[in-house]
């Protein structure tokens, strides 16, 4: 049975310092290797401080995602995929609020840019920019974090590269 009680508020990981000194064996790797794994398993999820990502960058983003969802239906469902959760998630019956739409590698330029061709054939010119930025910063944060996490909770053994 679980608790009636709840958390007052979410954990905050800081991690505006993984690009300098998230190194095995630093200080900051021992706090992030102690907290890191406790708020999913915990909470479900924690609040993420990260100083790279600007606020500007932040709301160009949620103002990049807003206007995707203004785009006709029939043009967003054109964006497919192979993989599975990938491309465009409509809503459901089980999950009727949820909409969804995955760029495949989104970490490569190209595919930015052809999926803001598939959405605004005929404009958009700063989404690839926002876009590419944010999808940058945060492969930079996930690499890290996901190493100290596997470490921490038992399933990396030694400190390689993952």
């Amino acid at each position: 049975m679980g608790s009636t009680s709840l958390p007052k508020e979410l954990p905050t990981i800081n991690f505006s310092s993984l690009g300098q000194d998230l190194k095995p064996g630093s200080s900051s790797w021992g706090f992030h290797l102690q907290t890191s794994p406790l708020c999913p398993r915990e909470y479900g999820c924690f609040i993420a401080l990260y100083q790279q990502l600007s606020p500007q960058l932040v709301d160009g983003m949620f103002g990049q995602s807003r206007d995707l969802f203004e785009v006709p239906l029939e043009t967003r469902v054109k964006n497919t995929s192979e993989e599975p959760y990938r491309g465009y998630l409509p809503p459901t019956p089980r999950t009727p609020l949820h909409e969804g739409i995955a760029i495949d590698n989104i970490p490569c330029p190209q595919e930015t840019q052809k999926f803001r061709e598939l959405m605004w054939p005929h404009g958009k010119p700063k989404f690839c920019e926002i876009t590419d930025l944010f999808a940058k910063l945060l492969g930079d944060l996930k690499s890290p974090w996901k190493r100290c996490y596997l470490k921490a909770s038992g399933y990396l053994k030694s400190n390689a590269n993952h």
